[in-house]
């Protein structure tokens, strides 16, 4: 971990549009136009994933990799646990889109005023709010432990906790159509650094009537266990957003497509042929029906290929980039900044208020 937390430091460049997260009645950020850019951990030796994408990325850094994609794609952003999604047809090259649009297309998604729970798509994006919860219930959505004593200077603080996947297709490679799919989950860790240093926040608003806030003390009720300190939330209250990249997959169905899986198998096999054992990692390929498989791995991520087949040959293509979470890992590193941080404003035990008898023993 020697190398985590200044690379950590390294990757927030990007994220100068936040604001600090005292309350979360504040404003939204102002954004103003700026250069898209993400760090570029080439040098670190590390596993390379496609397009840089690293799992120290933020929302705001894979948005910026994105740009990087040739051609006219359809981009697509899900909330994962609501299915709601909403598609463009777009081109990222020349558009010179900036850190700021990808907040303005999230942000769009999300209702700030009364209205019906489904768009004219059927797109149920009122539901997202459900997922809204306060740091000082017992746990997220997923079953995450929170906690936050109420003593903790941000256990008021509201967080999204729902999985966002960013889509992008065609990407073409070895001449077949791959979709891309970047799948985000809320970190407690990230968050922490956020909470901290606004240039790591990433903040939306929603309206408060579509999150589960509970009755209130007006119907003799109160407030929800999402969402426990209810009051003086306002109409329109401002949550964290804190996703960090999970998971990447390529992934091209089709068939006949053979050649192009040997190809694409062969160009990882040169790409990285210094993290493989002598040279070859193919574990097992067979040309007559277009099946095979390929790890690659630096003990931190690892790269799987996966070629699904049969008499016709290839059928499906998928590459996955992914962490291990063991030793020395982004997820570790965050997943104990962040319990470190919920621990830190929990009420200290008070001593005794008597002299010490122990050396009368």
């Amino acid at each position: 971990m020697r190398r985590l937390i200044p690379i950590l430091l390294a990757g927030v460049a990007a994220l100068t549009y936040g604001q600090s997260a005292k309350a979360q009645t504040a404003p939204a950020a102002v954004v103003a136009q700026q250069r898209c850019a993400a760090p570029d951990y080439s040098g670190t030796g590390a596993l390379q994933w496609f397009l840089g994408i690293n799992p120290r990325d933020s929302l705001v850094q894979v948005w910026c990799r994105l740009q990087q994609v040739p051609g006219n794609v359809r981009f697509n952003v899900l909330f994962l646990k609501t299915q709601a999604h909403r598609s463009w047809d777009t081109s990222f090259q020349g558009a010179n889109n900036g850190p700021e649009k990808i907040v303005e297309i999230v942000q769009s998604l999300i209702p700030t005023a009364d209205g019906p729970v489904k768009d004219d798509k059927g797109m149920p994006f009122g539901r997202v709010l459900q997922n809204v919860v306060q740091l000082a219930a017992e746990q997220a959505p997923d079953g995450m432990p929170l906690g936050f004593a109420s003593t903790h200077p941000a256990a008021r603080e509201l967080v999204l906790w729902e999985p966002l996947v960013l889509r992008v297709k065609p990407v073409s490679l070895g001449g077949q159509e791959f979709t891309l799919k970047i799948l985000m989950k809320p970190n407690l860790g990230w968050l922490a650094y956020g909470l901290q240093d606004p240039r790591y926040d990433l903040r939306f608003k929603g309206w408060a009537k579509r999150m589960d806030t509970g009755t209130g003390s007006l119907f003799g009720g109160g407030c929800s266990d999402m969402i426990p300190s209810c009051e003086k939330l306002g109409d329109v209250p401002t949550f964290h957003a804190p996703w960090i990249v999970e998971q990447v997959i390529l992934q091209a169905d089709g068939e006949a497509m053979t050649s192009s899986a040997i190809a694409i198998a062969n160009q990882l096999v040169t790409n990285y042929s210094n993290f493989l054992p002598g040279g070859n990692g193919m574990g097992f390929f067979d040309e007559k029906e277009g099946r095979g498989t390929l790890t690659i791995t630096d003990e931190v991520s690892q790269i799987e290929f996966q070629a699904e087949g049969g008499p016709s040959g290839t059928s499906m293509i998928k590459i996955t980039y992914g962490e291990l979470k063991g030793k020395n890992s982004v997820a570790l590193h965050l997943k104990e900044y962040g319990d470190r941080y919920r621990a830190a404003g929990a009420p200290q035990k008070k001593p005794p208020s008597v002299p010490d008898s122990l050396g009368r023993l």
